[in-house]
C-alpha cells in the first residue's frame, strides 16, 4: 500500500490538482429543480445540511469544491452523486457546525455509497479507506470507513463509522460486515449521540444502520471518547488524505438529532419511489365510503383503530403489529404496514390499526383517500376505478389490465415479467388463468393487492405448464413473490420438517421449488426460507436460504434466482441466489450437487410443491422473469409494495 511521507506532500498534490467550485447560479439551479421523492422525504426531517454534488440543498452551508475531477454519476433514483477513482479524488466542504457532533451533542450522517472495487489500491492502517469524515492530524472528529476484502484484521469489506478524541488513537465505532457487491448502492446512517447517557452508555453511543435497519450500537465509554469540534473541512471520498475511496457517494444528509429507524426506513424506500409523472386531469370517478369506530390518543389494543394527534407526542409509540396511515389536510399521505412507531405530523395525525382494524384499513383506505372524524366515528372516502369483472379468463385478464394497477404491479411490469400471477390471473395476459383446489380464501397484500390464503390442509393453486415457469427456457429464471406464514409450525410437513410454498415438478420430473421449514425440525433450521433447483430425478438439490426470526402474519418479499448462464471459476455451472425484502442474502453454486435444470410437463403449484406438503399462510403477486433481476430492481419493487 502507498506510504505517506508528510501532510505537506498531500497538500501540495491537492493544489496541483486544482479545485472545481460550484457557482451561486449552479446552486440556485440545483435548489429550484423539482426534488426527487427521496430528497423530499429527507427534507421533511429538517436536516441541517443535505449535500448533493457540491451543493447543500438546504442552503445552510457553503458550496463545496472538487479535487481531482471526480465524475458525475447517478443514484438509483437519478439523483446526482460523485464517483471517485481512489487515486486522490474527493470533495471538500468548509468547516460548519452542521458537520460537527458537539454543536448539539448529537450528529446523524446519512448517505448512499457504491463501492466500485472490493480491494482498494490506496489504503491506510490495516487495509481500509475512509469514505468521508471531518478531521486533521491533532483535531480528529469522526469518519466513515470501508475495509478492503483482504486486510490485516480479517474484516472483509466491513463498513463502519467512528468518532475520535482530537488526538486520534483508538476511536469508538459501530459496523456491519456483509457480502458486498461492486456497483451496488448501500444506504448507510451513522449516529453519534453524546447526550443519551445511561448506565449502559455513560458517555453516549454510536449506532450504524444499513438500508434502514439498525445493525450495531457501541459505547463511547469503550475508549473514553468525548467529541470535540475542530476547524477541519468535511471531506467526501477520503478522511484526512491518507487513503482514498474508489466508488461513488451521494445524497449526504446531516442532522443535529438522532433519526428514528422508522424515518430511515422511509428514506431508504423513497429512493426507489418513482417521481410522479404529470397527468391530465381525471374525469370524475365513483367513490366508496366506509366508517369505523375510532379512539383518540390512547394506547392501541387488540383490534383497535386509534387516531394519534400531536397532543399524544412526536410518534405513535406503537409496536410493529399493525398498519399506520398518516393524514395531512384531511387526506392519507402514507400507509406503512408492519413497522410501528410512526412519526406524528404537526399538521395532521396518524391512524393506527391492529388486527381487524388493520384489515379494515387495507380494505377501505389507500394513499389519497379523504378522512373525516366526527366524535368516535371515522369515515374514509376513496375513489374507485375497478371495472366490472366477468367469469371468463380472457375478460378477467382484460379487466385487470384496464383497471388501476397498484404501484407495486406498475413497478414489476416496468421490468417486463413473462408472467405476473395475482390470484388466478396472469396480469401480463400471456398465459391462461389458474385453478384453485380446496377453495383457498382471498386476502390482501400490504398494498391491498389480492392474494390467496391456504389452510395448510390441501389447498393450493395450479397453473398449466408454461415456458414462463421454467429455468432452461432461457437458462435463467427469477421468481419474485410475497409470502405470509400464518403459523411457525406446519401440520402437513414432509422431509425433515418443511413445506414447499410453490414450485414446478412431479416425481421423476423435478425442476425447482421454494420451501419454508417449521420452527422445530430435524435439521435445526428454525423457519428457514429457501429455494432449490433439482435434477429431474430429485435427490439433493442446490439451494440458497435466509434464516431470520419469523412472525406469523407478517408479509415477506422473496426473490429466487436460478442462473445457469452466469458461469465462472466460482460457479462453473451457474448459481442460485435468494433475496429478502430486496436484499441479497445468499448465493450458492449449482455445481455443489451437479444440478442441470431440465424442463418437464408439471404444472406450477402455489401453496404446495408436488402435493407432499402444504403451506399454511398466504402468497401473492408472483412474478416470473427469463433473466436475473438486479438488486436495485428488486429493492424498488419491495419499496413499491410497502
Amino acid at each position: 500500500m502507498p506510504r505517506r511521507f508528510a501532510l505537506t506532500l498531500a497538500t501540495t498534490l491537492v493544489v496541483a490538482a486544482g479545485l472545481q467550485t460550484v457557482s451561486a447560479n449552479d446552486a440556485a439551479d440545483a435548489v429550484t429543480a423539482t426534488p426527487s421523492p427521496y430528497v423530499q422525504s429527507v427534507l421533511q426531517d429538517a436536516p441541517v445540511a443535505m449535500l448533493q454534488g457540491l451543493t447543500d440543498l438546504t442552503g445552510r452551508t457553503a458550496a463545496g469544491s472538487a479535487v481531482g475531477s471526480p465524475t458525475t454519476t447517478r443514484l438509483p433514483n437519478g439523483d446526482e452523486a460523485r464517483a471517485f477513482d481512489g487515486k486522490g479524488q474527493y470533495l471538500q466542504f468548509p468547516d460548519s457546525k452542521a458537520f460537527e457532533v458537539d454543536a448539539t451533542g448529537v450528529l446523524t450522517v446519512e448517505y448512499w455509497m457504491r463501492p466500485d472495487t472490493l480491494q482498494f489500491s490506496d489504503e491506510e492502517g490495516s487495509g481500509y479507506v475512509y469514505t468521508m469524515g471531518k478531521g486533521n492530524a491533532g483535531s480528529h472528529e469522526w469518519y466513515t470507513r470501508m475495509y478492503s476484502k483482504i486486510n490485516a484484521e480479517s474484516r472483509p469489506n466491513r463498513i463502519s463509522g467512528y468518532v475520535f478524541n482530537p488526538t486520534g488513537g483508538l476511536g469508538a465505532g459501530s459496523f456491519f460486515q456483509d457480502t458486498v457487491q461492486t456497483g451496488a448502492w448501500i444506504h448507510v446512517a451513522l449516529v453519534i449521540n453524546s447526550k443519551a447517557k445511561s448506565t449502559q452508555y455513560p458517555l453516549g453511543y454510536t449506532k450504524i444502520y444499513k438500508n434502514g435497519v439498525l445493525r450495531d450500537t457501541d459505547s463511547l465509554a469503550d475508549y473514553n471518547i468525548v467529541p470535540k469540534s475542530g476547524s477541519a473541512p468535511l471531506r467526501i471520498g477520503t478522511g484526512y488524505l491518507n487513503s482514498f475511496f474508489q466508488g461513488a457517494v451521494g445524497d449526504v444528509a446531516f442532522y443535529d438529532k438522532e433519526l428514528s429507524a422508522t424515518r430511515l426506513v422511509a428514506h431508504q424506500q423513497a429512493m426507489y419511489q418513482a417521481a410522479p409523472a404529470p397527468a391530465p386531469a381525471p374525469a370524475p370517478a365513483p367513490t366508496t365510503t366506509a366508517s369505523h369506530v375510532v379512539a383518540t390518543n390512547v394506547a392501541r389494543g387488540s383490534n383497535m383503530l386509534v387516531r394519534y394527534t400531536p397532543a399524544w407526542g412526536t410518534s405513535t409509540r406503537t409496536n410493529q403489529y399493525g398498519l399506520e396511515a398518516t393524514v395531512v389536510n384531511g387526506a392519507i399521505t402514507t400507509m406503512v404496514n408492519g413497522v410501528g412507531n410512526a412519526p406524528i405530523p404537526t399538521n395532521g395525525y396518524v391512524l393506527s390499526g391492529h388486527g381487524d382494524s388493520r384489515q379494515w384499513l387495507l380494505d377501505h383506505a389507500k394513499v389519497g383517500s379523504t378522512v373525516t372524524v366526527s366524535g368516535t366515528t371515522l369515515t374514509v372516502t376513496t375513489v374507485t376505478t375497478t371495472a366490472r369483472t366477468t367469469t371468463t379468463a380472457a375478460r378477467t385478464t382484460s379487466t385487470a389490465r384496464r383497471s388501476g394497477s397498484s404501484a407495486y404491479v406498475k413497478a414489476v411490469m416496468r421490468d417486463d415479467p413473462n408472467a405476473l400471477l395475482q390470484g388466478l390471473t396472469d396480469l401480463t395476459g400471456r398465459g391462461p388463468a389458474g385453478t384453485a383446489v380446496g377453495s383457498p380464501a382471498r386476502t390482501r397484500l400490504p398494498n391491498g393487492d389480492v392474494a390467496r390464503a391456504f389452510d395448510g390442509k390441501g389447498q393450493f393453486l395450479r397453473f398449466a405448464d408454461r415456458k414462463a415457469f421454467e429455468v432452461d427456457h432461457t437458462g435463467v429464471l427469477t421468481v419474485e413473490y410475497w409470502m405470509r406464514p400464518d403459523t411457525l409450525q406446519f401440520s402437513d410437513e414432509e422431509g425433515s420438517g418443511y413445506v414447499y410454498t410453490m414450485g414446478k415438478g412431479n416425481a421423476g420430473s423435478h425442476e425447482w421449488y421454494t420451501r419454508m421449514y417449521s420452527k422445530a425440525n430435524d435439521e435445526s433450521r428454525p423457519n428457514r426460507i429457501s429455494g432449490y433447483a433439482f435434477n429431474p430425478a430429485g435427490g439433493l438439490g442446490s439451494g440458497s436460504y435466509f434464516q431470520d426470526t419469523v412472525k406469523a402474519g407478517r408479509w415477506i418479499h422473496v426473490a429466487l434466482v436460478v442462473n445457469t448462464k452466469a458461469r465462472s471459476n466460482a460457479y462453473p455451472t451457474g448459481y442460485l441466489r435468494i433475496y429478502k425484502n430486496g436484499v441479497l442474502r445468499d448465493t450458492d453454486s449449482l455445481k455443489d450437487y451437479n444440478i442441470v435444470p431440465r424442463s418437464g410437463s408439471a404444472p406450477l403449484r402455489v401453496g404446495t410443491g408436488y402435493l407432499d406438503s402444504f403451506f399454511q399462510g398466504a402468497i401473492g403477486d408472483i412474478a416470473f422473469y427469463p433473466r436475473e433481476l438486479s438488486g436495485a430492481s428488486l429493492r424498488s419493487h419491495y419499496a413499491a409494495g410497502v
